[in-house]
């Protein structure tokens, strides 16, 4: 509605300026009492069309919104300028420190883990690691006892395998571009891990069990 308003405005002081050059240009009459007058408006008409502008520009889109300004953080969705952001990265040590579960990383990971947490009401831990095979794993968990994806991977899902061999059982979901998601939970905590290249079935379920045994 802002944009609209400011563009309208603009066209109104355009077509008025044009009307004040055809008018000096002599196909208007114009007489030498009204040149005092006609100076006058050429300033008015400078004036609204540069409000014009400046309006335009506040109201376009990407510098004026409704809401706040929006930055976004990778898996984590759009966060509002002006706030904290949820994502944050530690050292191993505070991060054992903070973490509610045990977990076994140190044998399986080739390179350092980034160790992560996103703030909120009920807070997601994670681990990101990479095995031997160079397929890197995003790990989270959360304290909870629904059925909500935390992975942070919304793709189009192909394949949907519940896994039951391994208590507590889990579904895994994979699609032909090599991305796939592992998800389970317990009594008090919901879990997930992902791959955004080269996923497949054997590799989620062999290594939620390896990174859960402790």
């Amino acid at each position: 509605m802002k944009g609209r308003t400011a563009f309208r405005l603009a066209v109104i002081a355009a077509v008025l300026y044009a009307a004040y050059c055809a008018q000096k240009s002599g196909s208007l009459t114009e007489g030498d009492e009204n040149k005092a007058e006609l100076e006058q408006l050429k300033k008015d008409l400078e004036e609204d069309i540069k409000r014009a502008k400046l309006k335009a520009a506040e109201d376009a889109p990407g510098t004026d919104q409704d809401g706040p300004d929006e930055i976004l953080n990778d898996d984590i969705g759009p966060v509002p300028v002006g706030l904290a952001n949820p994502y944050r990265e530690y050292t191993e040590s505070e991060f054992r420190a903070i973490c509610p579960k045990e977990l076994n990383y140190a044998d399986i990971a080739e390179d350092s883990p980034i160790f992560y947490a996103i703030d909120g009401t009920k807070p997601i831990y994670g681990i990101r690691l990479r095995d031997a095979d160079c397929i890197e794993y995003d790990f989270r968990i959360q304290h909870g006892r629904g059925d909500s994806d935390i992975s942070g991977m919304y793709y189009d899902w192909t394949q949907e395998i519940k896994y039951p061999e391994n208590k507590p059982e889990c579904t895994v979901y994979l699609n032909e571009s090599g991305q796939g998601i592992c998800l389970w939970k317990d009594r008090s905590y919901r879990y997930s891990l992902a791959v955004k290249e080269g996923a497949s079935l054997v590799k989620l379920v062999w290594m939620r069990k390896r990174i859960m045994a402790v």
